[in-house]
């Protein structure tokens, strides 16, 4: 229960920092962009969706169960079709180099704040940024 709302809290928050840096501030829910969010399985959808939709009444999100495949999210990108969250249990920093460059860096952000800097390292791309956070971290 506890990493539930770790997951929905964490995601939660990526989800207000990308609308943030997005949305006008007089935009109504009908005239906003959907925003699309890939589960990781069927479980998340039952119990996060609602939740975050009742937390964000006034945002379009489109939730979608995909994969927790990183070949799906590559198969998604070269169709240009990657969502805008992406919800993954194994984030590997070789195996998502390919779809880098289409993530939101994350280094800088309160969500990646909130991380011993010691576990980040493990999530951290020679450049510095940071595309993907643990969770269970």
């Amino acid at each position: 229960m506890k990493i539930k709302r770790l997951i929905c809290s964490l995601l939660a928050m990526t989800m207000v920092v990308a609308m943030m840096t997005g949305c006008e501030a007089n935009v109504t829910k009908e005239d906003a962009d959907t925003i699309t969010v890939y589960l990781w399985s069927t479980n998340l959808y039952e119990s996060y969706a609602p939740y975050i939709q009742s937390q964000l009444p006034d945002v379009n999100i489109e939730f979608v169960v995909g994969n927790n495949d990183l070949d799906f999210y590559k198969f998604m990108n070269e169709h240009g079709k990657l969502p805008d969250i992406i919800t993954a249990r194994r984030f590997s920093l070789y195996d998502a180099a390919v779809i880098k460059d289409q993530l939101m860096d994350l280094s800088t952000t309160e969500e990646a704040g909130a991380i011993y800097q010691s576990y980040l390292q493990n999530f951290s791309n020679a450049d510095g940024t940071v595309n993907w956070l643990p969770l269970c971290g």
